[in-house]
């Protein structure tokens, strides 16, 4: 997989972030030609490099949006993103996206995402 995208950070809703996992949220160009899914990534930004795992999509559980987004959470990053321009490598497709039955089994399949992604980015301890 060699995708590429580059984006400005934009306020999200806060629901990843009330969750445990807060995320770095890009408008996606409507042009990329990414499938909704879960992906482990790499994240650059000012130098610094991050390993992490994204959604792209329209969040079906929590109030579906009408446009596809792509939300990054970043393993061991607890600074403030917000208009900084990110690059995001999609590394490996882990999941489709789906809804869940309510937050509590969203929270764990995220969980478990972070955890597949650690091992795909090396970042597993």
């Amino acid at each position: 997989m060699h995708i590429e995208v580059e984006g400005v950070v934009v306020k999200g809703a806060g629901r990843g972030a009330g969750m445990g996992f807060p995320t770095a949220n890009i408008a996606l160009d409507p042009l990329i030609n990414i499938r909704s899914g879960v992906y482990a990534v790499e994240v650059r930004f000012d130098g610094y490099r991050f390993g992490g795992v994204a959604n792209v999509g329209t969040h079906p559980t929590v109030g579906e949006s009408p446009v596809r987004l792509l939300e990054v959470h970043l393993f061991g990053f607890g600074g403030d993103l917000y208009g900084k321009t990110i690059h995001v490598r999609f590394i490996t497709r882990l999941r489709d996206e789906c809804r869940f039955d309510d937050t509590d089994r969203l929270r764990e399949a995220v969980a478990e995402d972070i955890a597949r992604a650690k091992i795909v980015c090396g970042c597993a301890l």
